[in-house]
């Protein structure tokens, strides 16, 4: 699959971009990937970085599967009762692969499971909407998915405010993934 996902990084644009490279064999990047801006440019420690990159991953799985499945009904309903989409339910799956693949979340709230889902003994919560918008799909309007991402085992009683991390994904003719680690 040669997808490609592209980023906006708010801070490239705005800022001069310099970095002391350790050794002359490894320059700043002409084209800065994800994981290179959270290693270098954001406060994001280890765990926080590999979480955030294999959820991008996975979007990017949700951004082919939009393009090429089925856009039928699911035959199934999420927790308010909404009929879900099949595309609902496979980007529902591919974030929670994504969570199991890794160790590096506890648990995962998300808008299609009635209930939270414990997916290891990692330090985070993940909440989501896997595919916000998706009984728009048809009509080729803009959809996404929306991340949340907190520090410990669960949200009950905490802020937005509290999230170590979130992001967007917006889904179209590209796909365009906005990131913040807590600093904007």
């Amino acid at each position: 699959m040669s997808l490609r996902l592209h980023l906006t990084l708010v801070n490239f644009i705005f800022e001069p971009y310099t970095l002391n490279m350790s050794t002359p064999t490894c320059p700043v990047p002409s084209q800065p990937s994800l994981n290179f801006y959270l290693t270098h440019r954001s406060e994001a420690e280890h765990g926080l970085r590999h979480l955030i990159v294999a959820l991008a991953k996975a979007c990017k799985y949700i951004s082919y599967a939009i393009q090429t499945s089925d856009t039928g009904l699911a035959g199934s309903t999420n927790q308010f009762g909404e009929d879900q989409v099949k595309l609902d339910v496979l980007s529902d799956q591919l974030l929670r692969e994504a969570l199991c693949e890794n160790d590096l979340a506890c648990c995962y709230i998300s808008e299609e499971q009635s209930e939270p889902v414990n997916v290891g003994k990692g330090d985070y919560t993940v909440v989501f909407d896997p595919l916000d918008g998706s009984s728009l799909v048809d009509a080729n309007f803009a959809i996404g998915t929306i991340i949340g991402i907190y520090k410990g085992d669960g949200v009950l009683g905490k802020t937005p405010r509290e999230q170590v991390a979130a992001m967007y994904v917006l889904y179209g003719p590209r796909t365009l993934l906005v990131c913040t680690t807590g600093s904007g």
